[in-house]
């Protein structure tokens, strides 16, 4: 139950703080498909073990940059009564 919790947290966050405006609107299902439900191939560039993104359509591709950029820039803080208030980097 509390994973549940957590993870419900976790999409909330996402739909309120990354997501553009005309995509708060869209189902939790909706959301999953467009945003973590994702294909990947493991693969190697020299040394390096490498991700790569199935994302052949290039409006989600943008769509995924984007909400990534956003996840990058943002400030987060942990709030809990267990720990000191702090920045997470």
């Amino acid at each position: 139950m509390t994973i549940c919790l957590i993870l419900h947290n976790l999409i909330t966050v996402l739909i309120n703080q990354v997501l553009s405006t005309k995509d708060k609107d869209k189902k939790l299902r909706t959301i999953r498909m467009e945003y973590l439900v994702i294909p990947v191939l493991l693969g190697k560039d020299s040394r390096d073990d490498v991700l790569r993104l199935g994302l052949s359509n290039p409006k989600r591709q943008t769509k995924f940059t984007e909400a990534l950029d956003i996840i990058k820039d943002m400030k987060l803080t942990c709030s809990c009564n267990a720990v000191a208030e702090k920045e997470v980097v």
